[in-house]
């Protein structure tokens, strides 16, 4: 779908869509690296750059695209925009997880009398709750001569009301990916799963990844509220629009629980990131964070829900690693199970009876897709899977016209291409004439003295592609490699292997092997996890009894710093290969 934007004479058109909280794909957050964000302009405006020409075809040029970070309006006008890729989507499969929810109701009756207050007859009948001021102030304004409905989480009242019916109790489950931000909506007295909405995590105008971000913060004074104000109002927005498209009360959700890496984490309380951009890469705070929706202006739920940031690990290891292994259930395991969230940000678990052993590694986007020509994210029209026999053969996300090339992909890509003799292991691909296959040698072409091979009449994949790809796959077998060399573990002893992500639930097993992103166990017991963050944050939405198993896992869970490992450079050439 497109969306027309008007914009005003001078006006960067990035920095536009910025002010007009717009969320757009720009994953280099406006330097002119990645040739990601493209829009159609309907009136005059600056003379184009080398850094458009480089990353626009003629024709692209032809048709009025431009690179939205590099042009500038020359009067009024209007932008058009793909709005696909920054729409939300809605699944409404049914789930049910246990409930043992610390949110109760309860139900009494004020007789007044002389010598106690109204506080300490509450008090007395609810075995000594907190109220707090602002709730106090509530209850003074009680109708004393009937019953009142009281709503505690642990032991708080976080509402009030002058009658006996009990509500339906709602939470709200959030993981804030760097890419992708998911909510979902749960209905806690049963457990259900009534809805989920993923949408782009608004943030990433300002940068693709976590790096870009911190960059943004120290660069800029009023960085950390911007990236701050941006995540909080868009999931406040997407919450109200569950909540109506199912015709919910806003009074009765009274639980919030979100997960995310550390970087996300700060971001959302507005915590300084300096700590998290220079060794040896702290943060600010670890532990579970509790505080009220009006606090944080989540004006879509009850005033006095409890919102929970559940606890981080290390500096690049955070509360959605520990939502991975509450989904993972380590705690009623004997196996021992490599846990592996591909991303932006890798995160790797090992998980032994002797130990937790976890580690972060610099990925890069590429899984994502943003430093590959033709790559996109798993929106409609990507190609999501592909295999070389005679000749090609793909797939595309609801059966679209071929936009672009997606993780997954990538990943097929690139094995077959090796299987076929396209490319050798080193990643380069091969001269045409080595090719003994007609159909697959006349889609090898040469552009600026590199080979790429072609896939559709507007889609190839380029040397430099398939380097990407090599680094990001070598920093997650590298971390992987590192922490079973430190457990003295092999492959042979690994029993599972889960797969989380949105990226490690779609991802070919064999083709993740084929090219030594994972270890070659049998692909049986390679299990993907979905969005295990995800999960495991609506786990614990609904479980307050899991409190006790988050935290054994942030508390004994044990940071490997890899790029300090004295034969981290090595490990990480050797994983290069394919």
């Amino acid at each position: 779908m497109k969306k027309n934007v008007y914009m005003k004479k001078g006006e960067n058109i990035l920095q536009g869509l910025k002010e007009r909280n717009i969320s757009f794909y720009a994953p280099c957050s406006g330097k002119g690296i990645c040739g990601k964000c493209k829009v159609k302009i309907k009136n005059s405006t600056s003379n184009i750059t080398e850094e458009e020409i480089k990353h626009l075809s003629k024709k692209e040029i032809e048709e009025g695209i431009r690179l939205a970070c590099k042009t500038y309006m020359s009067e009024d006008g209007e932008v058009e925009i793909d709005y696909d890729i920054n729409g939300c989507k809605n699944d409404l499969k049914k789930i049910k997880y246990n409930t043992k929810s610390f949110i109760q109701q309860k139900y009494i009756k004020i007789d007044l009398e002389n010598g106690v207050s109204v506080i300490d007859i509450i008090k007395k009948q609810l075995n000594n709750v907190y109220i707090d001021n602002e709730m106090m102030r509530n209850i003074s304004n009680i109708n004393y001569n009937e019953g009142i409905n009281i709503t505690l989480y642990k032991d708080r009242i976080i509402d009030i009301k002058n009658d006996n019916y009990f509500n339906e109790k709602y939470g709200i489950a959030i993981d804030i990916g760097t890419t992708t931000v998911a909510v979902y909506l749960l209905n806690l007295n049963t457990g259900e799963q009534i809805s989920v909405k993923s949408f782009q995590n608004p943030q990433a105008v300002y940068g693709s990844d976590v790096i870009s971000r911190i960059n943004y913060t120290i660069e800029n004074k009023k960085g950390i509220d911007v990236l701050r104000q941006k995540i909080i109002k868009e999931i406040d927005y997407n919450i109200g629009l569950i909540l109506d498209q199912f015709n919910i009360d806003r009074q009765e959700v009274y639980k919030c629980v979100i997960v995310g890496n550390t970087t996300m984490s700060h971001l959302f309380w507005g915590l300084n990131l300096n700590t998290l951009s220079k060794i040896p890469f702290i943060p600010i705070n670890r532990e579970m964070l509790y505080d009220r929706a009006c606090n944080i202006a989540f004006d879509n739920m009850n005033k006095n829900a409890v919102v929970i940031f559940l606890p981080n690990i290390a500096g690049f290891l955070g509360s959605d690693t520990v939502a991975a292994m509450i989904e993972a259930d380590f705690i009623n395991n004997d196996k021992n199970i490599l846990l592996i969230d591909l991303g932006t940000n890798g995160e790797i678990v090992l998980f032994t009876k002797k130990s937790i052993l976890a580690c972060s590694t610099a990925a890069g986007p590429a899984f994502e897709g943003a430093n590959i020509k033709f790559g996109m994210q798993a929106f409609d029209g990507a190609i999501n899977k592909l295999n070389i026999k005679e000749d090609i053969e793909y797939e595309t996300i609801n059966n679209k016209k071929a936009r672009g090339i997606c993780g997954s992909a990538l990943v097929d890509i690139v094995s077959e291409m090796k299987k076929s003799g396209i490319i050798n292991k080193t990643g380069k691909i091969n001269n045409p004439e080595k090719i003994k296959n007609d159909k697959l040698r006349n889609r090898v072409l040469k552009k600026d003295k590199k080979y790429e091979f072609k896939i559709t009449e507007n889609i190839s994949i380029t040397q430099d592609d398939i380097r990407q790809l090599q680094l990001a796959k070598s920093a997650i077998r590298s971390g992987i490699n590192i922490l079973m060399e430190k457990q003295k573990i092999s492959i042979q002893d690994l029993d599972y292997i889960y797969l989380a992500g949105a990226f490690g639930n779609f991802i070919n097993k064999e083709s993740a092997k084929g090219i030594g992103l994972i270890p070659n166990v049998d692909s049986d017991n390679i299990i993907s996890l979905g969005n295990a963050a995800g999960e495991g944050a609506k786990k614990f939405l609904c479980n307050d009894n899991l409190e006790e198993d988050i935290n054994y896992y942030m508390n004994n869970t044990e940071h490997v710093d890899i790029a300090k490992y004295e034969n981290f450079q090595e490990e990480f050439l050797k994983n290069i290969y394919l």
